[in-house]
């Protein structure tokens, strides 16, 4: 028996989705999330029609499990009475009918800022359901205007509830996948991360937890548990999880890095599970997405990881102008370890109690991420609703005409550059090693304090681990982000392009780099060793620092071969780094002034450079490593032609350019009349 083939798939190259299968028409990924339950129908014509003229084909909708439910496994999707407004069908024919896709996202987390986050309440009052402390009390989680304790991702009763609402979502809808309705793909759940709170011993303990983590550690010793775990490992099926962090020495860590590596897979399975309900009600053939928070050092389990059970894994970004390095940090990531670049929501206006977000904090976000390799993203929200500032539409179909024409103008930079179509040169990787990622969340001091969210404020590892050197030469779980910055810095100073990939990426997913640089120490996974054996037969050129690894994950000597390598041990290694890439000819021909990032963008003639000044001074840039002469260049935001040789480029601004050969016509549009004319053509 042969399945069918899919309805929409996730284009090979990463530029989009495909309708009809991998030879389909390419999607670009650009949407506009709308909320029609917060919205009465009556202004769901305008709020569409102004979303068309954005030049957006793509519109993302929750669909609350709370709001639709009126009993247990009774649902309403056609009443419009109340509050909320439930007529699911009816608005995904509205859309239907503009040619807008949908991007269907039922949960069962939503968040939205709805009271309880969009459960029914009946779920945050079974206690069966709930997530569970290191001291068996519920998780609380903070959030305005009611907090509540959350559920468990673990707990058989919540699974069984959840299944119910998402299969019946999923049948209610299923006719209207494309090419017989608008829906192109379904989100799985809403960042699953374990609602933020993700300090190694903050929770989960339900008791289905418990015994999932038996399970788990049964099929990952079945020769019996290492010597680290102590009396334990004589009764693995009454193994508690770890509930503080205890270890004095090396063999002492392995439960913890154990009972960190479980809830990674816990979160795996938990979104596999959710997806299988979807499909089974009737949404296959179609991508399932999840979207993560962006944090870099408290993540719930890695993108490649989530790719395994879901399509596509995204990330969602919340930053202001002043946050320059977490976007390109937050993009790096996914571009380096997704195989569709996508901002699941880029913040578009903003929480009425969260950090206060202007349209030039928006903006700045939006091009960083676009400059470092995100090429999908959903503006969220581009129709206002109830608990939301900023959007530039309002409840009533009305436009903000400053937030309207600037995300007019965006989208039309990246529609008219094709940008999801371009390609830049990167031929460097930076691992993150996920088992090191690991150590530094059990090693963190700051107890339930969400990493993530300390992340936003600067502080990460080297701030806020341990100093304890359980027997290595050195604080491991600091060192690991000293070197990561050190290589950071190295790499932006000489102007080599990078992205940031995850330690479980496939070696045929890392062949494409020509240099793979790995924050080596004394432990090191055997598998990951094996992996990057594929990948150095492959002909990429491996950099280990600043140690080689001795240790396996259980603190026993190696056996597997380290591969072949060059070791860089310099407490800096800016020298001997310059000098590999040198060698291996990987340095560019392009050297921005220290304090401006520049990317440069290729398809055939076409060309888009984005410019950034991290700096808090105005600079005049000039990108004399990039061959412009014979080529119009302009702002491709504005319009306006620009000086590449005297490139203003205002304090913590980034800039986006197009360019191309003089020859073949002028700009594709006229500039804003307020556009700064501070050059013109270039010529030979």
């Amino acid at each position: 028996m042969t399945s069918d083939p899919p309805r929409v798939c996730v284009d090979p190259a990463g530029q989009g989705l495909r309708l009809g299968g991998a030879g389909g028409e390419l999607l670009p990924l650009l949407a506009g999330a709308m909320h029609y339950f917060q919205l009465p129908s009556a202004v769901w014509p305008r709020c569409l029609d102004a979303i068309c003229e954005l030049g957006l084909e793509v519109v993302d909708t929750y669909v609350p499990w709370g709001v639709h439910e009126r009993a247990a496994g009774d649902y309403d999707f056609e009443s419009a009475n109340g509050r909320f407004n439930l007529r699911l069908d009816a608005f995904l024919d509205a859309c239907a009918e503009r040619q807008l896709k949908v991007i269907l996202r039922p949960g069962p987390h939503i968040n939205a800022e709805l009271t309880y986050f969009g459960f029914p309440e009946r779920i945050i009052k079974d206690g069966r359901c709930l997530a569970r402390g290191a001291s068996g009390q519920p998780v609380i989680m903070p959030a305005p205007p009611r907090f509540f304790p959350v559920p468990s991702y673990a707990s058989e009763r919540f699974f069984e509830q959840a299944e119910h609402w998402l299969r019946a979502v999923a049948e209610r809808v299923s006719s209207r996948r494309w090419p017989d309705g608008p829906i192109v793909a379904a989100q799985v759940d809403n960042e699953l991360s374990l609602f933020f709170r993700t300090a190694a011993y903050d929770q989960d303990y339900h008791p289905d937890a418990v015994a999932a983590y038996r399970r788990w550690l049964v099929a990952r010793y079945p020769d019996g548990l290492p010597a680290g775990y102590g009396a334990v490992a004589a009764v693995v099926e009454t193994a508690d999880p770890p509930r503080i962090f205890d270890a004095a020495g090396a063999e002492q860590l392995v439960p913890h890095l154990d009972w960190v590596a479980f809830k990674e897979h816990l979160v795996q399975g938990a979104l596999a599970r959710l997806g299988a309900a979807l499909r089974e009600g009737g949404l296959d053939g179609i991508p399932l997405t999840h979207n993560f928070p962006a944090g870099g050092h408290g993540e719930s389990v890695g993108i490649c990881c989530a790719e395994r059970v879901v399509d596509v894994a995204s990330v969602d970004l919340y930053l202001l102008k002043r946050d320059y390095g977490a976007a390109r940090r937050a993009a790096e990531r996914v571009a380096g370890s997704s195989r569709l670049p996508m901002l699941g929501e880029l913040g578009w206006g903003g929480a009425l109690w969260w950090a206060p977000q202007s349209l030039e904090d928006q903006l700045a976000a939006a091009l960083t991420t676009l400059m470092h390799g995100v090429r999908a993203l959903s503006f969220y929200m581009t129709v206002g609703r109830d608990r939301w500032y900023g959007a530039p539409i309002d409840e009533r179909g009305r436009r903000d005409s400053a937030r309207f024409e600037a995300t007019q103008s965006l989208v039309a930079a990246v529609r008219e550059a094709e940008l999801w179509s371009l390609e830049r040169d990167v031929d460097v990787a930076l691992m993150e090693v996920r088992e090191l990622r690991r150590l530094q969340r059990v090693t963190h001091l700051t107890g339930p304090t969400p990493p993530m969210v300390l992340d936003l404020f600067g502080l990460g590892p080297e701030e806020l681990c341990s100093d304890d050197t359980f027997g290595f030469a050195s604080a491991v779980q600091r060192d690991v982000a000293r070197v990561e910055r050190a290589v950071c810095d190295v790499l932006d100073e000489l102007g080599v392009a990078f992205r940031r990939v995850d330690s479980d990426l496939a070696p045929s997913e890392l062949a494409c780099y020509r240099v793979l640089i790995v924050p080596s120490f004394e432990l090191c996974d055997a598998a990951l060793l094996e992996r990057l054996a594929s990948y150095v037969a492959g002909g990429g050129q491996l950099v280990l620092l600043p140690r080689v690894p001795e240790r396996d994950m259980q603190m026993k000597p190696l056996e597997t071969p380290i591969p072949e390598h060059v070791l860089i041990d310099d407490e800096d290694p800016s020298e001997a780094l310059e000098e590999l890439l040198e060698r291996l000819g990987a340095l560019p021909q392009l050297r921005a002034p220290e304090g401006v990032d520049v990317a440069h963008y290729r398809r055939d003639a076409e060309s888009a450079i984005f410019v950034a000044n991290r700096g808090e001074t105005s600079r005049q840039v000039s990108l004399d490593g990039i061959e412009l002469a014979g080529r119009w260049v302009w702002d491709a935001i504005t319009g306006a032609p620009v000086n590449p040789k005297a490139l203003h480029v205002e304090a913590r601004q980034v800039r986006m350019l197009r360019s191309r050969p003089s020859n073949t016509g002028p700009v594709p549009r006229q500039p804003r009349p307020d556009a700064a004319k501070d050059a013109e053509k270039v010529t030979s």
